[in-house]
């Protein structure tokens, strides 16, 4: 099946949301394609279009061949005046969300199209989607780490969701509670997720030599921004050093001779 999602229906005028003059938009379509499994690929058409041309799109996206596909039926979702109203307002501002309506708050497309804009147009989204992990993670990863600084204090007391939004952007960390990222097994295992953390989040902040000894083993960039007493650490060095000797450039010179004899047995 094919299900044809309309972003907003063809008005006669389109409003500026400053100067409030009428503009012209041309209507855009997501064409969500799915298959008896489930989503399959979603494609923007451009212009006028056909279903051959359709079948080679989806076609060059896919394994399927084209002469296999057959689209045997269309779902055509029409949104409601006020929803395309308010779609239109919030893709050109996102700040108009907070002058809008609870209901047009709690609107999933609205307030995504909003996000796409400035993701800080969250702290005026309703409750709802603010606790609605299905709706924050693709949030956070598509829009930035600043969604996750509105999300439900729920969501950020959850660990599973907090170490998946960390793995799509390591800048959610700075917004996580601070009982949270001080637990140790938390941040090793957010490094684990994400490895970027350790170099753009703590580096040289951070004192504890598991967490350290753990971002080096999962990625030695690691090891340049630790602490100077790390990079003096033999394991550490060790395992840095075990996946570039570039390491020594930035640590534990006295260990190479050690290490070489060591690799070359």
């Amino acid at each position: 099946s094919l299900t044809m999602l309309r972003c907003s229906p063809q008005q006669a005028h389109w409003f500026d949301i400053e100067e409030c003059e009428p503009q012209r938009q041309r209507m855009e379509f997501d064409l969500c394609i799915d298959g008896l499994a489930g989503p399959i690929c979603k494609i923007s058409p451009e212009g006028t279009w056909t279903l051959e041309w359709l079948q080679e799109h989806v076609s060059s996206r896919t394994s399927i061949p084209g002469n296999e596909l057959d689209f045997d039926s269309f779902t055509i979702l029409r949104c409601s005046p006020e929803q395309a109203y308010w779609l239109d307002m919030t893709q050109r501002k996102a700040r108009c969300l907070a002058q809008a309506p609870p209901e047009i708050r709690a609107d999933s497309r609205v307030v995504r199209l909003a996000l796409n804009e400035n993701p800080r147009a969250f702290a005026h989204a309703d409750e709802t989607l603010k606790n609605d992990s299905a709706f924050c993670g693709p949030a956070i990863r598509d829009c930035g780490a600043t969604v996750f600084e509105f999300v439900s204090d729920n969501l950020k007391r959850d660990q599973s969701f907090v170490l998946s939004a960390i793995s799509a952007r390591a800048g959610v960390f700075k917004f996580v509670p601070s009982d949270i990222r001080l637990d140790k097994q938390f941040r090793i295992s957010a490094i684990q997720r994400n490895d970027e953390l350790f170099c753009s989040q703590l580096g040289p902040n951070e004192e504890d030599r598991d967490v350290v000894l753990a971002a080096v083993r999962k990625n030695w960039q690691a090891f340049r921004f630790s602490k100077i007493i790390f990079r003096r650490d033999r394991e550490i060095v060790f395992a840095a050093a075990a996946q570039s000797t570039e390491a020594f450039k930035y640590g534990g010179k006295e260990f190479r001779s050690e290490f070489d004899s060591m690799h070359a047995a």
